[in-house]
């Protein structure tokens, strides 16, 4: 399967929440999380999401330490970040047949996504997030559908806080601006 969208459109939260059911229901998964691992986003991200974590969830900072042999599912967030070129995919794939692999790719300036269309020709199912929307582009297994995975999984869409939407910002009855002016 294979996920692309523009940045804080819940690409991950969407993995997170799908991992979180792989865990629970069906076996052992690896979350690959190269760009995120460790940082104080992600373990927010892991606090907030998954509560309680699955046993059956690990988190990995690359591909090269843990075995996939012992997982069902390996999730890739993202390929882009790992580095993973397309033909090193398909060997992981031919080193791996028994494993179902999960992954991101990022969008360029364009509102593509970041490795051609290769990847997609290559994923069984994909889709494109979009505010907390999946919307399935492609899927050689059943009709193309959306899924509100934030309301499904019982969660409210909230837009990211930009930068200029902080520019003023009421404090104890003071207007605060983004260059600490107090009026």
């Amino acid at each position: 399967m294979m996920f692309h969208g523009e940045p804080h459109n819940g690409k991950t939260i969407f993995l997170l929440k799908l991992a979180q059911y792989l865990a629970e229901n069906f076996g052992e998964v690896l979350y690959v999380s190269s760009e995120e691992f460790a940082s104080p986003t992600m373990t927010k991200k892991v606090s907030e999401f998954l509560s309680p974590l699955p046993s059956r969830l690990h988190f990995a900072e690359n591909l090269q330490d843990p075995d996939l042999s012992q997982y069902q599912f390996i999730i890739l967030d993202s390929v882009n970040d790992l580095g993973l070129k397309i033909n090193e995919y398909k060997e992981l794939r031919k080193d791996h047949p028994d494993k179902a692999f999960i992954f991101i790719l990022q969008h360029t300036k364009a509102g593509d996504f970041k490795g051609g269309k290769d990847w997609e020709h290559i994923a069984e199912i994909a889709g494109e997030v979009h505010k907390g929307v999946v919307n399935i582009t492609k899927n050689r297994y059943a009709p193309k559908n959306t899924l509100n995975f934030f309301s499904q999984f019982g969660l409210q869409w909230q837009e990211p806080v930009s930068k200029q939407k902080l520019k003023s910002i009421p404090i104890n009855g003071d207007l605060i601006t983004s260059d600490n002016q107090h009026y």
